[in-house]
Protein backbone atom coordinates (compact mmCIF):
# COMPACT_ATOMS: atom_id res chain seq x y z
CA UNK A 1 0.00 0.00 0.00
CA UNK A 2 2.74 2.65 0.81
CA UNK A 3 4.13 1.87 -2.46
CA UNK A 4 1.09 2.58 -4.33
CA UNK A 5 0.92 5.73 -2.26
CA UNK A 6 4.52 6.89 -3.15
CA UNK A 7 3.86 6.19 -6.49
CA UNK A 8 1.04 8.44 -6.59
CA UNK A 9 2.41 11.09 -4.85
CA UNK A 10 5.21 11.14 -7.16
CA UNK A 11 2.98 11.36 -10.20
CA UNK A 12 1.21 14.76 -8.46
CA UNK A 13 4.44 16.21 -7.61
CA UNK A 14 6.04 15.23 -11.29
CA UNK A 15 2.91 16.98 -12.90
CA UNK A 16 3.24 19.78 -10.17
CA UNK A 17 6.55 20.59 -11.23
CA UNK A 18 5.95 19.93 -14.76
CA UNK A 19 3.96 22.79 -14.71
CA UNK A 20 5.91 24.82 -13.69
CA UNK A 21 8.82 24.50 -15.67
CA UNK A 22 6.77 24.82 -18.58
CA UNK A 23 4.65 27.86 -17.39
CA UNK A 24 7.68 29.69 -16.43
CA UNK A 25 9.15 28.48 -19.73
CA UNK A 26 12.40 26.59 -18.40
CA UNK A 27 11.43 23.20 -19.71
CA UNK A 28 8.97 21.62 -22.45
CA UNK A 29 7.49 18.27 -22.09
CA UNK A 30 9.04 15.81 -24.05
CA UNK A 31 6.37 13.10 -23.67
CA UNK A 32 4.46 14.36 -26.87
CA UNK A 33 0.86 13.18 -25.35
CA UNK A 34 1.58 15.36 -22.55
CA UNK A 35 2.53 18.16 -24.57
CA UNK A 36 -0.54 18.09 -26.47
CA UNK A 37 -2.92 18.20 -23.19
CA UNK A 38 -0.46 20.78 -21.84
CA UNK A 39 -1.87 22.76 -24.96
CA UNK A 40 -5.48 22.35 -24.06
CA UNK A 41 -4.69 23.72 -20.68
CA UNK A 42 -2.99 23.35 -17.34
CA UNK A 43 -6.80 21.91 -15.86
CA UNK A 44 -6.66 19.19 -18.91
CA UNK A 45 -3.15 18.13 -18.16
CA UNK A 46 -3.57 17.89 -14.47
CA UNK A 47 -7.08 15.42 -14.93
CA UNK A 48 -5.51 13.44 -17.22
CA UNK A 49 -2.45 12.97 -15.17
CA UNK A 50 -3.63 12.39 -11.70
CA UNK A 51 -6.37 10.20 -13.59
CA UNK A 52 -4.20 7.88 -14.95
CA UNK A 53 -1.48 8.22 -11.69
CA UNK A 54 -4.67 7.00 -9.62
CA UNK A 55 -5.58 4.44 -11.85
CA UNK A 56 -1.85 2.98 -11.82
CA UNK A 57 -1.97 2.92 -7.91
CA UNK A 58 -5.05 1.43 -7.84
CA UNK A 59 -3.97 -1.13 -10.18
CA UNK A 60 -0.70 -1.86 -8.41
CA UNK A 61 -2.39 -2.20 -4.65
CA UNK A 62 -5.68 -4.41 -6.48
CA UNK A 63 -2.87 -6.68 -8.16
CA UNK A 64 0.08 -6.63 -5.26
CA UNK A 65 -0.17 -10.16 -4.84
CA UNK A 66 1.01 -10.83 -8.10
CA UNK A 67 4.71 -11.09 -8.90
CA UNK A 68 4.76 -8.66 -11.59
CA UNK A 69 2.46 -6.15 -10.33
CA UNK A 70 4.98 -6.12 -7.37
CA UNK A 71 7.61 -5.57 -10.72
CA UNK A 72 5.60 -3.05 -12.31
CA UNK A 73 5.13 -0.79 -8.71
CA UNK A 74 9.26 -1.08 -8.52
CA UNK A 75 9.52 -0.30 -12.14
CA UNK A 76 7.53 2.96 -11.82
CA UNK A 77 9.11 3.70 -8.86
CA UNK A 78 12.33 3.53 -10.62
CA UNK A 79 11.21 6.00 -13.55
CA UNK A 80 9.54 8.43 -11.10
CA UNK A 81 13.00 8.68 -9.28
CA UNK A 82 14.58 9.00 -12.39
CA UNK A 83 12.17 11.80 -13.40
CA UNK A 84 12.51 13.46 -10.20
CA UNK A 85 16.68 13.75 -11.18
CA UNK A 86 15.62 15.27 -14.30
CA UNK A 87 13.45 17.82 -12.59
CA UNK A 88 15.89 18.81 -10.22
CA UNK A 89 18.24 18.69 -12.65
CA UNK A 90 16.00 21.58 -14.81
CA UNK A 91 15.69 23.66 -11.44
CA UNK A 92 19.85 23.66 -10.63
CA UNK A 93 20.04 24.60 -14.26
CA UNK A 94 17.49 27.51 -14.76
CA UNK A 95 18.81 29.16 -11.08
CA UNK A 96 22.01 29.14 -12.50
CA UNK A 97 23.53 26.53 -9.52
CA UNK A 98 25.30 25.30 -12.35
CA UNK A 99 27.23 27.88 -13.61
CA UNK A 100 28.26 28.26 -9.93
CA UNK A 101 29.55 24.66 -9.76
CA UNK A 102 31.47 24.94 -12.77
CA UNK A 103 29.37 22.83 -14.98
Amino acid sequence: MQQAILLFALNIFDAGLTLFWTETGRATEANHLMQYLLDGGPAVFLIFKICIGMLAALCFYRWAHLPTARLGLKLSLAVYLVIFAIHVGVGLVSSGVTSWLGL
